[in-house]
């Protein structure tokens, strides 16, 4: 007698350095589908083993270096020759290019790439920049065209890329972000002793207003905006407190001259990386982002928003998506560190909109951003793609004998 078992998809999830922010929507789709996740950062091996998901470490330069690339792609081949995958989801610009050319190489049935916002790569407009335009828009052609679908986390990006050539519109749509459990960044969680603890250890004055930003510390994230911002605001109210939170990063036109770093520890309080950003956003009273990088959805945005705290970030693609201007925050121009001091300077003087702000803030993410929201029009995806290829009769009856 033979009985049959229904196996679930195997996805295959191509990331880089952060490919660890995915655990929480794997979680949520792990009973549906079989994750394998390759990132190319060797310590997110731990987060992966914790959450009992498969993971492989891959190595990906950074940089334009053929050389690497080839063994990128040398590595991605063997890797998915070694594992039979049915769906190939890649995330960022390299992963992107690379990920998706590999798997349609080793003949994958349904390939997919999100494009978690254009980054620094088209938020400026440097030869150097420009020259890696050249490079990259062709390579991201070819690999979106040889793709069931490419995915944006907001509008403006998706209609670039359209306008552009790059992908043609009936390949594309728009999942806003990677979600948020709130649950996580809930300001009912926390007590005012929390609050105050947390300002004790960090040597925050006891009635300062504290003014957050959350970010890799590179020039296009807006740091040296915000270290301006804080010189402008200092005289005229002594009881701000800038606090900067971050790692230094960046290579090339990115990073940080030691003079600007000098600026930027003279400025603001720069406590670097931390893993407590719940109990930081809890600690905040005003949360700003200045970034002029080209952001997907901003993760920092969501989870302060989430926190209720009433944001400041600049009008650009991805940031305008979270921050509706006087409604959930307040919009900026890019590289105006004036125009974020006047927003700092409005918060400061009216408890009364930071509430409301805050609250707006809050029930924005929550309705759009949430985790399970997205988790759910991932999940959808997956499953149309799966019936429109008619993929869903190998994946499939596996016999089990008995």
């Amino acid at each position: 007698m033979q009985q049959y078992a229904v196996k679930n998809p195997k996805v295959l999830l191509v990331g880089g350095p952060d490919v660890d922010g995915r655990i929480p929507i794997i979680n949520k789709l792990k009973q549906k589908y079989d994750f394998l996740v390759a990132g190319s950062y060797e310590q997110s091996t731990l987060p992966f083993e914790q959450a009992e998901i498969e993971f492989v470490h891959y190595h990906l330069n950074r940089g334009a270096n053929p050389l690497y690339d080839l063994q990128t792609v040398t590595a991605l081949i063997g890797l998915m020759k070694n594992h039979r995958v049915d769906i190939v989801h890649t995330f960022d610009t390299k992963p992107n290019v690379w990920g998706r050319l590999a798997a349609w190489f080793c003949g994958v049935p349904i390939i997919i790439g999100t494009v978690p916002g254009l980054g620094a790569l088209y938020a400026n407009e440097g030869t150097l920049y420009q020259l890696a335009r050249t490079i990259y828009q062709p390579l991201q052609k070819f690999a979106s065209q040889k793709s069931n679908l490419t995915i944006f986390q907001n509008s403006d990006d998706q209609q670039q890329f359209i306008d552009l050539g790059i992908v043609p519109s009936e390949k594309t749509m728009v999942i806003n972000g990677s979600g948020i459990d709130t649950s996580l960044y809930n300001p009912a969680s926390f007590s005012n002793a929390d609050r105050q603890r947390l300002r004790q250890k960090l040597s925050i004055p006891e009635k300062a207003i504290v003014v957050t930003m959350i970010a890799r510390v590179v020039q296009s994230k807006g740091v040296l905006e915000f270290a301006d911002a804080a010189n402008i605001l200092k005289a005229q109210f002594p009881n701000l407190y800038f606090l900067l939170v971050g790692p230094m990063d960046g290579r090339g036109p990115e990073q940080l001259t030691e003079a600007q770093i000098k600026i930027l520890q003279t400025s603001v309080n720069w406590i670097g990386k931390r893993s407590d950003i719940p109990e930081i956003l809890n600690a905040t009273d005003i949360f700003t982002l200045p970034s002029n990088y080209r952001e997907g959805v901003p993760r920092v945005l969501l989870e302060a928003g989430a926190m209720a705290l009433p944001l400041i970030t600049t009008n650009s693609p991805g940031c305008n998506k979270v921050v509706l201007d006087k409604q959930t925050g307040l919009l900026i121009p890019n590289h105006d560190s004036v125009a974020l001091a006047n927003a700092i300077t409005k918060l400061t003087l009216s408890p009364q909109l930071r509430f409301s702000l805050g609250y707006a803030a809050q029930k924005h993410v929550k309705s759009v951003f949430e985790l399970s929201i997205i988790a759910q029009q991932t999940d959808d995806l997956y499953q149309d793609i799966l019936t429109q290829t008619q993929y869903q009769t190998q994946f499939n009856l596996a016999k089990i004998e008995s």
